[in-house]
């Protein structure tokens, strides 16, 4: 794995985790296309 997509891995984790944790206006639109997005970047 090169070292630009482990760093996309990465920032998508800590966007979905941030995202996650938000009481209100969590934006689970955001984070199912985040997830997917990085789903395909771990193949």
């Amino acid at each position: 794995m090169t070292p630009k997509r482990k760093e996309i891995i990465k920032n998508l984790s800590i966007t979905i985790s941030k995202e996650s944790k938000k009481v209100k206006g969590r934006n689970t639109k955001l984070i199912e296309t985040l997830q997917k997005i990085l789903d395909k970047a771990k193949r």
